[in-house]
């Protein structure tokens, strides 16, 4: 401070501007606890006529947060794994990883660190539908690659060592 204990005009500009990041800050995360909210409160819907008429009665048939359990079937076809025999699936995500060993020179201990070289997914369509065989309703996924947390299952694992 200078002059008399009065604030510079340096710091009125630093005040402003922690005041607005942290405004926006709060915004960003009071939407964000908003959805969380309303994920927390989501139907848990059964396939079947129940699901049919949920759809019916709500505002503009759309349900906006759901949960829809049911078996995977395959549109057309299925994605076989080239690595594992008669393993199919219609999401197949391979990843090239490199994994090595840093010394730390700070520390003076080593490290794991791993990269991702490669990564592809390939997708099929495929529907949700009962467990239970008979009833005609089926939930048509489009973007599964859109889903907030896809845990897919490791079928195959392979490491080659470098050789020195």
């Amino acid at each position: 401070m200078e002059s008399g204990g009065r604030p510079s005009l340096g710091q009125f500009i630093l005040l402003g501007t922690s005041s607005v990041v942290t405004a926006f800050l709060y915004s960003v995360y009071r939407q964000k606890a908003q959805v969380a909210q309303e994920l927390k409160g989501a139907k848990r819907i059964h396939l079947g006529e129940d699901l049919k008429s949920i759809l019916s009665e709500a505002p503009g048939k759309c349900v906006p947060y759901a949960v829809i359990e049911g078996a995977v079937r395959s549109v057309k076809e299925t994605l076989n794994s080239q690595f594992v025999e008669n393993c199919k699936g219609v999401i197949q995500r391979l990843t090239l990883q490199e994994h090595k060993m840093v010394w730390n020179r700070t520390t003076h201990l080593w490290n794991d660190c791993s990269k991702v070289i490669h990564q592809r997914t390939n997708t099929v369509p495929f529907d949700l539908v009962p467990h239970e065989d008979g009833a005609g309703v089926a939930v048509r996924v489009l973007k599964p690659l859109d889903a907030l947390d896809l845990g897919l299952e490791t079928v195959y694992e392979r490491f080659h060592p470098s050789t020195p």
